[in-house]
């Protein structure tokens, strides 16, 4: 589903990111190339990382954002696209945030 072109040009975009912003992060791109239906995850650590995860994760929600729009994703593509980072064990992900959203009551999970 994700082509190399695209996979190096996320790779291109986040170092780029990176560097301007002077974060101290690293990031690995998990991808299979021979699966036609698997998603794209991308994890990240170093030094930086707790910025990524502060106010709902919304630093890391906006990279995954900004990502898709570069990489020009269809909606089905962007929703395998999996921004998370390791210090969490991989479980803060955007779904937090959205879970939060849809509340009916503000500061009150689902």
């Amino acid at each position: 589903m994700f082509s190399a072109a695209a996979v190096f040009q996320l790779e291109q975009l986040l170092r780029d990111l990176f560097r301007c912003a002077d974060l101290n992060l690293d990031f690995k791109i998990e991808h299979d190339p021979q699966c036609t239906i698997c998603g794209l995850r991308v994890v990240f650590d170093g030094a930086d990382v707790a910025l990524l995860t502060l106010c709902d994760g919304e630093l890391l929600h906006s990279l995954e954002h900004v990502a898709v729009k570069v990489l020009r994703l269809t909606e089905s593509e962007a929703a395998k696209v999996n921004f998370v980072t390791s210090r969490s064990g991989g479980s803060h992900t955007r779904a937090m945030g959205i879970r939060q959203n849809l509340s009916p009551i503000p500061g009150v999970l689902l």
